[in-house]
């Protein structure tokens, strides 16, 4: 209701929910979306500080993400900042770093991911900072940290999968998909049921590698260890609709957008319908996309150019 702008009969619902349900963080985030639709920024990021402050250490964190997908972003820095200083997890700064990196501040971010390294369980330090990398356009310089940070990790336990699948994550970042490639194929040697070395391996076959019957077998055998998640749904979409099967690709993606909906996903549903002769649902399936906030340069860089040639198709009358 909010995002069609039918306010009132949203917060006649919300105030339902308050009463069954007491005022949880579901309803005082359903209640500051509708302040904030309404125009009223400073009263929705009040209640979700009072919120943060009843709650203690607890609610910090969940409101600091509200105020930060909400883009108040001072009120958001703030929280974060009180939860990475006073929480007793080493992972707390974690945190404040994404949201630096996120708002284009990965240089802010990265003393405190060189700090976490050396303080933090490596695998959570490791995720982290590959994912500020991306959301903060990190430089070669900034990618060259991370992996001796990882690397320095590896070394340590070289036991460790999970540390072998940031490494091939960073890979990707650094555009060396040969590289990525084969530390899935590593992963997948020490341990056949990992799941994302199954979807990613089985992603960068179809997209780059032109192989998308192995990728299939590959997003099939993560299937199998996690049922139906929308994430290895997406995958198996692309990788149908890049075999030519575009119609069971749809399939797959319509159902990966109905649990988890989210930009990347309408743009490959988007394709399937496109390759499957449906104009009309294809630039459908990128306006929802666009409304979702994806960019071109947020894609993963093989895929920016189906944006390309997506939206020339589009523009074709």
């Amino acid at each position: 209701l909010v995002r069609r702008g039918e306010l009132a009969e949203a917060e006649q619902w919300v105030q339902k929910l308050a009463e069954r349900a007491g005022e949880t963080f579901a309803a005082v985030e359903l209640r500051a979306r509708v302040l904030k639709a309404k125009g009223r920024s400073d009263a929705a990021a009040k209640l979700i500080r009072d919120f943060a402050a009843a709650g203690g250490a607890r609610a910090t964190l969940p409101a600091a993400a509200l105020l930060d997908t909400l883009d108040m972003t001072a009120d958001a820095e703030g929280l974060y900042r009180a939860y990475a200083a006073d929480s007793k997890e080493p992972s707390a700064p974690l945190a404040l770093a994404g949201f630096l990196a996120r708002r284009g501040r990965l240089s802010e971010a990265m003393p405190l991911y060189e700090a976490a390294w050396k303080a933090g369980p490596p695998e959570a330090v490791g995720r982290s900072s590959v994912a500020a990398l991306r959301a903060g356009r990190g430089s070669p310089a900034d990618a060259g940290r991370v992996e001796a940070w990882i690397d320095a990790a590896v070394a340590a336990a070289p036991q460790s999968v999970g540390l072998l699948v940031l490494k091939a994550d960073l890979y990707q970042f650094q555009e060396r998909f040969a590289d990525a490639v084969a530390v899935y194929r590593e992963v997948l040697r020490r341990d056949p049921r990992q799941v994302v070395a199954l979807n990613n391996l089985a992603y960068l076959l179809a997209v780059r590698g032109g192989r998308p019957d192995e990728a299939l077998a590959l997003i099939d055998a993560g299937l199998a260890v996690t049922g139906p998640h929308p994430d290895l749904l997406d995958t198996r979409g692309v990788v149908l609709t890049r075999a030519g099967r575009a119609d069971e690709a749809a399939a797959d993606l319509a159902r990966a957008v109905a649990d988890a909906p989210a930009g990347e996903k309408h743009f490959h549903l988007a394709l399937a319908h496109l390759r499957a002769g449906r104009k009309a649902a294809a630039a459908t399936g990128l306006r929802d996309a666009t409304e979702a906030g994806l960019r071109r340069d947020d894609l993963h860089p093989l895929e920016r150019p189906e944006w390309d040639r997506l939206s020339a198709e589009l523009a074709r009358p």
